[in-house]
């Protein structure tokens, strides 16, 4: 028996009679399900108050919750009904305004407002704005009780309006998809202060996986995995999760709250373009860039600017082709493959060779097939170009064409010794290894010379740090099995100060010489 393969306390075969009147409920049709709830009220009889209490308590709960089903939304309007009520007239004008609340709750189920809005919540802005203005005036002329009624369903039908263009523009500005989800991008509190953006109100990105179809042949057609739910805040946590690295998330943070204000001018109906732009990352090898360039992915994903949170890498040779022509093709076929999402091209750089004689003809085809769909797929695909600081300078002066398209910088600095000891205890930690007290302090010892020797960044960073756990571990490991059957549990994962002694002398080679 496998060891998760466990007996399972059995579910009762047969659903209970409740759960069969729910089930019925659910698949009933939409205006049968507001008939069944109206109903329910009408015939409760003296328990009338106590249902009318508890179905405006569940509406509020509803309106927080963000709660889509019909009941949420008929809840809802049960305020609407109680609040007509008040009007104090007895002319049979007001069953045309008792009814509102419970047409525009169906109203809030039809179609796109459903797919772009919480419905309750419709229901609930409809209502804030309607019944209030028509029981106002139904009191101010009780004798034409038509102006009221009229006055309120008109400006009930005005706020369904004005729901639905919005959620027309932010699909417009953002994508159908972002604007089908609760809320849409979520607000983004203190957008003006990066930090405080990164912790609260960003929404979530809700992609279902398409259906299967099938061709006339009758062969089924591959159907594409369905894409994950994000949002910025689990994008953010993660980048946060990261060790070292504060200038970078500080930009990171500003480039999230720039998104958000750009979404609040559109839904404020100023004319706003999608925030998209390209990157150029710097900095030396194993800080993190590919991680960060996965982090961004996710974050323009989530607000609904790309249509997946993938990052395709790609290097100079993914780029040029064999000969002159076939670089443009190769080009073109790279950017393609990476169109909805990131497309990562590490040490950039090397796509202008200078010390070509007559120059890089094959890299400057590639950097010109890359200029061009730079522009003319921004809007569907993000850039982002990476290297070494001065390699990386060199090659954007080559070509006033990327500089301006490729404005955006994020240097990422070396790490520290300190990061690099809390990074390979984070490894240790997630290899199920530890380190003995004498290995800790032999860890602190080997980062530190590094660092005094400039070495860390020839020695990759975060990969050095990497390198040498698992060569520690390697060490570990030959002399564990010294041991024979000796050896214990602990000793089988536990790495000492002469394994990091060893792995150091084999990484830094002469460069750790005076370091023994």
């Amino acid at each position: 028996m496998l060891p998760n393969d466990r007996a399972q306390s059995a579910a009762p075969a047969v659903p209970n009679r409740l759960a069969r009147v729910f089930g019925v409920f659910r698949r009933a049709p939409l205006p049968l399900k507001i008939g069944f709830v109206v109903l329910a009220i009408i015939l409760c009889g003296p328990e009338i108050g106590i249902l009318l209490l508890a179905a405006m308590a569940y509406g509020v709960y509803a309106v927080v919750k963000a709660r889509r089903s019909v009941l949420a939304s008929v809840c809802v309007a049960v305020w609407g009904l109680v609040g007509a009520g008040v009007a104090g007239t007895s002319s049979s004008w007001i069953y045309l305004l008792l009814v509102m609340p419970f047409v525009i709750a169906a109203g809030a189920h039809i179609g796109p407002l459903a797919r772009w809005h919480v419905p309750c919540r419709t229901v609930a802005w409809a209502l804030v704005w309607s019944v209030p203005i028509g029981v106002a005036a139904l009191r101010l002329w009780p004798t034409q009780p038509f102006i009221g009624i009229a006055a309120a369903w008109l400006i009930a039908c005005i706020v369904l309006v004005w729901r639905l263009a919005k959620g027309s523009q932010e699909a417009h500005l953002y994508g159908a998809e972002t604007a089908r989800r609760p809320g849409g991008a979520g607000p983004l509190p203190g957008a003006g202060d990066p930090a405080a953006a990164a912790h609260a109100g960003y929404g979530v990105r809700a992609q279902a996986a398409a259906p299967s179809h099938t061709d006339p042949g009758g062969r089924d057609q591959a159907v594409p995995e369905p894409l994950p739910d994000i949002s910025v805040a689990e994008a953010m946590a993660e980048l946060d999760r990261m060790i070292g690295l504060a200038p970078v998330k500080e930009q990171v943070r500003s480039i999230a709250a720039s998104i958000e204000a750009a979404r609040r001018r559109a839904m404020a109906g100023v004319v706003t373009e999608k925030p998209m732009r390209h990157f150029v990352f710097l900095g030396p090898p194993g800080t993190g860039k590919t991680t960060v360039a996965r982090v961004v992915a996710k974050i323009f994903y989530a607000f609904g600017l790309l249509d997946k949170p993938t990052v395709v890498e790609a290097h100079r040779a993914d780029l040029v082709g064999e000969y002159l022509g076939a670089t443009a093709i190769k080009t073109n076929e790279l950017v393609d493959s990476a169109l909805g999402g990131v497309l990562f091209i590490d040490e950039a750089y090397s796509l202008h060779n200078e010390a070509y004689s007559g120059g890089d003809a094959f890299g400057n085809e590639a950097v010109q097939t890359l200029l061009k769909r730079a522009e003319d797929d921004r809007d569907r695909l993000v850039i982002v170009l990476a290297g070494y600081p001065a390699d990386m300078d060199r090659f954007l002066r080559s070509n006033p064409g990327l500089s301006s398209r490729f404005s955006t910088r994020i240097e990422f600095p070396s790490y520290s010794p300190d990061d690099l000891v809390r990074i390979t205890v984070l490894l240790s930690q997630q290899a199920g290894d530890s380190f003995d007290f004498g290995a800790e302090e032999m860890l602190e010892q080997i980062f530190e010379h590094a660092g005094r020797q400039g070495h860390i960044d020839e020695l990759g960073n975060g990969r050095f740090a990497r390198s040498l756990f698992e060569r520690a571990c390697a060490h570990r490991d030959v002399r564990v099995v010294r041991l024979g059957e000796g050896a214990t549990a602990e000793d089988l994962t536990t790495v000492a100060a002469d394994d990091l002694r060893a792995a150091y002398r084999e990484l830094a080679g002469e460069r750790a010489a005076d370091f023994f």
